[in-house]
């Protein structure tokens, strides 16, 4: 399996409810730990508040999210997509079980995320945040994605191996790129 598909099966394995632990599928010796990642994602029960408190929560960005900031993917920026992907990457894509949006804290991704935040949850899609630095950043993308779930996580290898320079982006089995 490539490093992109097993990247791309976990960020969408980890917003479903999980059955059980993790299991290794493939380790390649190039992997970064997960686990600061998945330690900043748990929850405590000091966080858990009361019922009231569990409704008000929104569920764009969850658990102590904040903690993996700041977040940098320098090999993206926003912009207008300049190129359509090319049949090896419609390929990988193809893998997809539900769309994937990839979207900074910047002005224009916020915009766009409410633009398009209805189309997104009809769609199941899911979304990586690859650039904020502050927790207002945070914050900011929670309300504009709303229920669509969002994922803090750095987008490097992603945008490496898609040729992806820009966002805010809809990735897609169906269409590859959309904006």
């Amino acid at each position: 399996m490539k490093p992109t598909a097993v990247c791309l099966t976990f960020l969408l394995a980890v917003t479903a409810p999980a059955a059980g632990a993790l299991e290794i599928l493939e380790d390649t010796g190039e992997t970064e730990p997960i686990a600061p990642y998945l330690r900043a994602l748990e929850r405590d029960d000091s966080d858990a508040g009361g019922p009231a408190e569990v409704e008000r929560a929104a569920p764009a960005i969850q658990g102590r999210a904040v903690d993996l900031l700041p977040v940098d993917t320098p090999e993206l920026e926003p912009g207008d997509l300049e190129a359509r992907p090319g049949p090896a990457v419609r390929e990988r894509l193809q893998n997809l079980p539900r769309p994937l949006c990839i979207v900074g804290a910047d002005q224009r991704s916020v915009a766009w995320l409410e633009r398009h935040r209805n189309a997104l949850v009809k769609a199941s899609a899911v979304c990586m945040l690859v650039d904020a630095e502050t927790r207002d950043d945070l914050e900011r993308v929670q309300v504009a994605a709303g229920p669509v779930p969002a994922q803090l996580t750095p987008g490097s290898a992603l945008a490496e191996s898609l040729g992806l320079a820009h966002y805010p982006v809809v990735l897609s089995a169906e269409g590859g790129f959309e904006q």
